[in-house]
């Protein structure tokens, strides 16, 4: 069975994420959910919460919101979305990755894509052109 990695702001995508995460299963895959939201808490279970995304950037979730502004928590997030995701890669413990967002979570996504390996299945699925 395949592992996918959803990755999202499940705070306030948390009903196409949930609609991703069913459809993962009906393909007879094993979704497996990270949060990367910063301030809201998510509605539905995640696998990775805000706090280990943030933990991988070396820091808290508080820290990230003390820095006071959502450009520069994106990219903390980011930061800590990227390690964990490469690791989880590395480890074989995920076969693919789609990510879900707006304007911000579109830029981190595409972060985190970025380091990982070539053949490494990964879709990004965007409200933004």
């Amino acid at each position: 069975m395949n592992n996918i990695l959803i990755i999202g702001t499940v705070d306030t995508k948390s009903d196409e994420i949930n609609y991703m995460k069913n459809c993962i299963i009906d393909l007879k895959c094993n979704p497996i959910l990270m949060d990367v939201s910063v301030l809201g808490d998510p509605p539905i279970k995640v696998d990775f919460t805000k706090h280990d995304v943030a933990k991988f950037a070396d820091m808290t979730n508080q820290q990230i919101i003390d820095l006071g502004n959502e450009n520069d928590a994106m990219i903390a997030s980011a930061k800590g979305a990227k390690k964990l995701t490469k690791k989880l890669c590395e480890e074989k413990k995920i076969d693919g990755v789609i990510a879900l967002g707006g304007t911000m979570g579109t830029d981190l996504a595409l972060d985190v894509f970025y380091d990982l390996p070539l053949g490494c299945p990964k879709c990004l699925l965007s409200t933004i052109a």
